[in-house]
């Protein structure tokens, strides 16, 4: 599964909290809101293209000079703005 379908199925699920996860069926969607959960995973990622400097400089205090492991500086770029987010809403 690609990172846009991961990103739609959780806002998808994160939409209907109440429901349990069992009795989500995203793949039966109609067409119209299963394209608009893909268009706002789409949006997500985009708005993402751009890190924050928190971002690029927690990722460069975190990797031993001369190291490039592309995916532990994502996840903690990842951690970093998760983390600006719960900093804003609290």
């Amino acid at each position: 599964m690609h990172m846009i379908e991961r990103i739609a199925r959780v806002c998808y699920r994160h939409a209907y909290p109440e429901v349990r996860e069992d009795d989500l069926n995203f793949d039966g969607l109609p067409e119209p809101r299963h394209e608009l959960y893909m268009t706002m995973a789409r949006a997500a990622i985009d708005a993402m293209r751009e890190p924050s400097e928190k971002m690029v400089l927690t990722a460069y205090e975190h990797a031993p000079l001369g190291d490039h492991d592309p995916e532990s500086a994502w996840k903690t770029m990842i951690d970093v703005a998760l983390q600006e987010s719960k900093e804003t809403e609290g």
